[in-house]
């Protein structure tokens, strides 16, 4: 009975759904895959495995949410087929969420409840105020472009009432 480590351990967030890929010995074989969430009880996966290629023995667990963590931390799992036994650590890492996904009502919030507490530019420092006040000042000091409406209209007469013919 040969057991075995996989050198490295493979990192995923806990929103990831990719399946997991892993070289084996043999081709054309069914490896029973079992995880262990406290790395002492193995239970049987609720996901498939698939073999992906031939030429060089290699298998895919598909991605079923009862054989991960939902929050960050690390899972093994067994793999076995005859005499042959490997284990296969994942760390689970917290969601990742992009941009897009952000919910601009809780980021609001956390804003008014955290900060910003103290800006300072070279003009002027406001402390304790929301963004909105902040560039409600910003815009008001900022200079603003002179538009037809605003050019004064003076009549200028030269020294001494020397007119030009």
């Amino acid at each position: 009975m040969t057991v075995y480590q996989f050198s490295d351990p493979i990192t995923r967030a806990a929103d990831d759904v990719t399946p997991i890929l892993f070289e084996w010995k043999r081709a054309g074989v069914t490896p029973s895959i079992e995880v262990a969430f406290d790395n002492v009880t193995f239970t049987a996966i609720s996901g498939t495995v698939t073999e992906v290629t031939n030429d060089i023995p290699r298998y895919r667990i598909n991605y079923n949410a009862a054989d991960r963590l939902t929050t960050a931390g690390i899972i093994t799992y067994k793999i076995s087929e005859g005499n042959d036994v490997a284990y296969l650590e994942l760390h689970i890492t917290n969601p990742t969420l992009p941009p897009e996904n952000l919910d601009v009502s809780s980021l609001s919030s956390l804003v008014e409840s955290v900060g910003p507490r103290r800006v300072k530019t070279k003009d002027m420092e406001i402390e304790n105020h929301s963004i909105e006040k902040i560039q409600k000042v910003m815009e008001r000091n900022s200079t603003k472009p002179v538009g037809l409406g605003q050019i004064r209209g003076d009549i200028v007469r030269p020294k001494g009432n020397h007119w030009c013919n």
